[in-house]
């Protein structure tokens, strides 16, 4: 069988193949470092604004007990159910107001903001409560507390309810 390269063909063909490797990689090395200027240029010329950090701000949190020792104490503050209102109807705690999660834009004009809030919805894994104090934080309201237990966590200790007529 006859060889295609002698062992100097063969050697001269590695080195060829090895020198244009060389020159390629030396070349595209180049070619990045020259983007990479352009690039940085270009970049140097945009000014990159952030905006703002938002402050999310936090709630202080209330028991049903301390919940029911502030009603029965007859503490200055306004509870607001934001239940769903055929829910708030069929069973609420005395003294509540009801105002759902998508009221509240609305019905928040009706209330003093220098007065104490405590917020409140169906139960712990309920998103509602902390929603709505958010919302009121946004509006102005300053003193708000949620109740993150609930009318599940109310009525799971036999505190007393009301339905609406």
């Amino acid at each position: 069988m006859k060889q295609l390269f002698d062992k100097k063909e063969l050697v001269l063909l590695i080195f060829g193949f090895a020198l244009i490797s060389v020159i390629l990689a030396v070349s595209t090395y180049a070619k990045l470092e020259e983007l990479n200027k352009i690039q940085d240029k270009a970049l140097s010329d945009i000014t990159i604004t952030t905006p703002q950090s938002t402050i999310i701000p936090t709630f202080t949190v209330i028991t049903a007990s301390s919940l029911k020792n502030k009603l029965d104490n007859k503490e200055d503050f306004i509870l607001v159910d934001a239940r769903l209102s055929q829910d708030f109807n069929e069973s609420h705690i005395k003294g509540a107001v009801n105002i759902p999660l998508v009221d509240i834009v609305e019905k928040s004009k009706d209330l003093s903001k220098d007065k104490a809030l405590v917020v409140m919805c169906y139960n712990t894994s309920c998103q509602s409560a902390d929603k709505a104090a958010k919302e009121f934080s946004k509006l102005g309201f300053t003193n708000i507390t949620v109740f993150k237990e609930g009318m599940d966590g109310w009525t799971k200790v036999g505190y007393p309810t009301v339905t609406e007529s």
